[in-house]
Formats: structure tokens, C-alpha cells, sequence
């Protein structure tokens, strides 16, 4: 009987998963305007009344979709500020990793993110970490990485905030949070099975036909 040689030749990944977005409706596709309040549904804006028409949503230039988030402040509001947020906090877990992204274009813009405890309370300006969305004319992609240290213990909540203030206008779009998942992988390939997850030793097995 004729024996065929079967190869597995492993190969060691480190790979990174992402888990589904914690966002709610993260391309500001669902919601109608509404007067003094916010007008996509998932994201409450900047409760000023003064500042309420500064949020939109705009059909014309969005990313991916139909629509994205608009802030616009006229002229003579050189200290306006506003933001779009998520209307529910976003849980994370202690000693896990965070990817909070959102893609913009426009004046530059802040992405800011602000951690409570469990029950709402506000953990202090240690918790902040903020990045500058730079200015642009094309979409563009901002990305804080926040890793919740294993030794605070527990879960905490976290607000994102997509800013800007002074005059000009930004669109925001597909934001996003997903849990960064660091996983170690074996690969192995055989010369007559094609590619296939392995996570045993190498080795030589005679096949018979």
C-alpha cells in the first residue's frame, strides 16, 4: 500500500482580535432632528442651549452611509465648544484594552475620553486621556488605545467625547470601541490539506492511502 507523507510546518502568530463595537448607532445613520435635543439616536450633544444648533447631521459628505455628525459654529463664537458623546457610557474591565477610534474631517477637533466608576462617580483627572483630531480635507482616522490597569479591580465606564470648539466647522463619522484581544496562535500548513489552526509540537506523521 502506497504511504503518503503528511508535513505540518507551525508557525507562531501573535494576532489581535477586535470585539464588536460598544458604540450604538456609530455612523449617525438612525435619528431625525429634533429641536433642543439631540438629533441621531445613541449620541446626546452639549446641553448649552446656546450651543444646541450647532449639532447636526449632514447628508451631503458622510464617510460611509448616508450621513455623518456635524459641529458648525458661525462666526463671532470664538468660545463656543461643543460634542457629540454617546448617551450611554461605555462598561470596560480591569486589565483589559480599548480601542476608541472615530475618522473626521474638517478644523481640528478633540477626542476625549473621561473614566467614572461603576456607579457614575468621576475618577479624576488621572482617568482623562484626550487626542488632537487634526484638521483635514479628507476623512481621516484618530485612535486612542486605553489600557484599564488590572489593579484598579472591577468594571468602570467610560464617556468619549468627539469636540471642537471656536469657530469652523468638523464632520465626525464611523466612531467606534472595541476590546483589544491579544491571542497567541499556532499555524501550521500541509503540503495536500491547505492552511489549518494547530497548536500542537511539530511533527511527522506517515498517511496511508
Amino acid at each position: 500500500m502506497k504511504k503518503k507523507l503528511l508535513y505540518f510546518l507551525p508557525f507562531f502568530l501573535s494576532v489581535t482580535l477586535h470585539a464588536g463595537n460598544l458604540i450604538g448607532n456609530p455612523s449617525f445613520e438612525e435619528g431625525i432632528p429634533r429641536r433642543l435635543s439631540s438629533p441621531v439616536n445613541h449620541w446626546s450633544i452639549r446641553s448649552f442651549k446656546e450651543v444646541f444648533q450647532f449639532h447636526s447631521i449632514d447628508s451631503s459628505q458622510a464617510r460611509t452611509g448616508k450621513r455623518c455628525a456635524l459641529i458648525s459654529i458661525p462666526e463671532g463664537n470664538p468660545k463656543a465648544a461643543a460634542y457629540f458623546t454617546p448617551s450611554n457610557k461605555i462598561r470596560v474591565e480591569a486589565g483589559k484594552k480599548y480601542r476608541f477610534s472615530v475618522w473626521s474631517k474638517g478644523n481640528a477637533g478633540t477626542l476625549t475620553l473621561t473614566r467614572y466608576d461603576a456607579e457614575g462617580g468621576y475618577a479624576g483627572i488621572g482617568g482623562v486621556k484626550s487626542a488632537v483630531v487634526k484638521a483635514g480635507d479628507e476623512w481621516h482616522e484618530t485612535i486612542i488605545d486605553y489600557l484599564m490597569p488590572a489593579s484598579e479591580k472591577g468594571s468602570w465606564l467610560i464617556s468619549m467625547h468627539l469636540g471642537f470648539s471656536g469657530e469652523g466647522e468638523i464632520r465626525y463619522d464611523d466612531a467606534s470601541v472595541t476590546e483589544v484581544v491579544p491571542k497567541d496562535t499556532k499555524l501550521s500548513i500541509s503540503w495536500n490539506s491547505g492552511i489549518e489552526m494547530f497548536t500542537e509540537k511539530m511533527y511527522l506523521k506517515p498517511m496511508s492511502a
